[in-house]
């Protein structure tokens, strides 16, 4: 899906990648080519990526995918898939920890932090940013915008700019993250859904399967904010019926 406006990285290493990446970002956005129409995607663009061989995908989220204290909807639907992972350090913030297999590809990092929002990549992105470029990247904030919800869009929007630089030919899947207790995140997800929308690119709804799920709340969730075992996997699943 490309147009007259794309432009690619070559890739580099450390701080000089870095600088060229965030020049790239800003200069889309200064000449009006980092709009959103120049980035529209749609589901099928994912399913695509996704399939081609060798694929890699990049996922950029919070506490919900991060796998501690048990595998969350990440890990658990890479291994469902077959899909090598590699999981964000969140102790040294430098880097990704071992891949659940050492001796093959990785196919799936998983860049969750804990507490974190759509500005912390760009905040890390030389650690961030895998080799090889992304095929397909899966966003998946918003639980931890509940003081501030006025900086989804802006923040979205820098990370936006950010991957189309980096990764101009790799989809963007935003995830519409589960219910929290009483469902007191959701005027949040409509937020990011009405952003996701406006920008052009297709989303997952988690929350639809935590509802069609048939569960109830206290199975579903391990607290007030986090999706249990049980959500988890109904997490997992959701993802792959959307993107097989």
């Amino acid at each position: 899906m490309g147009g007259a406006c794309r432009v690619g990285v070559a890739r580099r290493s450390g701080r000089v990648r870095a600088l060229v990446v965030g020049l790239v970002a800003a200069a889309l956005v200064i000449s009006g080519c980092g709009d959103a129409e120049e980035r529209r995607w749609t589901i099928d663009d994912a399913r695509a990526a996704l399939d081609s061989p060798g694929a890699t995908v990049l996922v950029l989220g919070d506490s919900t995918g991060d796998s501690i204290p048990f595998p969350e909807w990440v890990t658990r639907w890479s291994t469902a898939n077959g899909l090598n992972s590699a999981t964000w350090d969140m102790r040294g913030e430098t880097g990704y920890g071992p891949a659940a297999q050492p001796d093959q590809p990785v196919w799936v990092w998983n860049a969750s932090m804990s507490g974190s929002r759509a500005d912390y990549p760009l905040a890390h992105w030389d650690a961030i940013w895998p080799t090889p470029i992304p095929d397909l990247v899966l966003l998946s904030y918003g639980h931890n915008y509940t003081l501030d919800p006025e900086q989804i869009e802006p923040q979205f929007d820098a990370l936006q700019a950010r991957l189309a630089a980096g990764a101009p030919q790799a989809p963007i899947v935003v995830i519409l993250q589960q219910p929290q207790r009483g469902d007191a995140n959701v005027a949040n997800r409509e937020r990011v859904a009405a952003w996701a929308a406006e920008r052009g690119l297709p989303t997952i709804d988690i929350a639809a399967a935590f509802r069609a799920s048939g569960q109830p709340e206290g199975v579903l969730l391990a607290d007030d904010v986090h999706p249990s075992e049980v959500g988890s996997e109904v997490w997992a699943d959701a993802v792959t019926a959307a993107l097989q």
